[in-house]
């Protein structure tokens, strides 16, 4: 159930412990500090994977995400909920790994900043990346959204 917390230990060290907490519980941790409202995760993505890993990720983090989640991507997928955005089209030049991985970043904070700026934090995350939202709020929540800040 996703209204119950509960425990899994990750290693064999007894120091080394993960705790799932439910949406409910990050819900109540929002109180000291930022909101979900505050906070967006791009996921970069690229067409060749659309398929394979998207899903994955809306399955498994996405889809029930108290934080907002966009796709951004150099193609345009357009079916189901996973629809994403077509920063080629948007910026007009070709944002692949031919040309660097800085041209799509730039492209992303550019589009943050134009439909997004009034998010007090942009996440971007790669299209293989999996990770706890209750986690990252609580990370976010440690740090002052008024002082620029990249953590990579």
């Amino acid at each position: 159930d996703d209204d119950e917390a509960s425990s899994s230990s990750s290693s064999s060290s007894s120091s080394c412990i993960t705790w799932a907490s439910s949406r409910e519980t990050a819900r109540e941790e929002l109180r000291f500090g930022i909101t979900a409202e505050d906070i967006l995760i791009g996921v970069k993505t690229t067409g060749i994977f659309h398929g394979t890993r998207l899903p994955v990720i809306f399955d498994t983090w996405a889809k029930d995400s108290i934080v907002e989640v966009v796709y951004l991507s150099d193609d345009a997928h357009v079916s189901g909920p996973m629809e994403t955005v077509d920063l080629t089209k948007l910026y007009g030049v070709k944002i692949s790994t031919k040309r660097g991985h800085c041209a799509k970043t730039d492209a992303i904070l550019k589009y943050f900043i134009k439909y997004y700026d009034m998010k007090k934090y942009l996440v971007i995350v790669d299209d293989d990346t999996l990770l706890s939202i209750t986690r990252l709020i609580r990370v976010l929540n440690s740090y002052n959204s008024s002082t620029p800040l990249y953590i990579g």
